[in-house]
């Protein structure tokens, strides 16, 4: 597997590089729309912060249902997330001035450290710090875990 690999998503599967076995001509360009519409997509998408019930919503506005929704949110199995994203949670979550109290909080703290205040914003940790490198059930366990 290569070792710049970051994330999981689809475009691990135009790499020309032969160690992934076999290979296929991938046509690119998408035939399903011909104009960007940024306000659009955060308006459609699901942001990182919002919770299940609004996650599904968005899904079943566009036909999907909640197997969709776990199939794709099981994919943040491996990946990593910029800290910037939640620092909120770990300082100042919604403005008290303290940590969000439902994470637990030696997972604060260790994030705290991973991602200090004064970072420029860019850092980034993984997404399921118990296998970082394994697409396995692990993230499914930690969200079980946090209800």
């Amino acid at each position: 597997m290569s070792s710049s690999l970051q994330g999981c998503d689809a475009s691990v599967l135009l790499d020309g590089n032969d160690e992934w076995g076999k290979s296929w001509k991938v046509p690119l360009g998408r035939r399903d729309g011909l104009v960007a519409n940024k306000a659009g997509a955060n308006l459609s998408l699901p942001a990182p912060f919002e919770g299940v019930n609004t996650i599904i919503g968005k899904f079943d506005a566009v036909g999907l249902n909640v197997t969709d929704v776990v199939a794709l949110s099981g994919a943040h199995t491996i990946g990593l997330a910029k800290c910037a994203n939640f620092n909120q949670r770990l300082f100042d979550f919604a403005g008290t001035g303290s940590p969000d109290s439902t994470m637990e909080s030696s997972m604060v703290s260790d994030l705290q450290k991973l991602c200090p205040l004064t970072d420029d914003g860019n850092k980034t940790t993984v997404l399921d710090r118990n296998s970082a490198d394994l697409f396995d059930n692990h993230y499914f366990q930690n969200l079980y875990i946090a209800t």
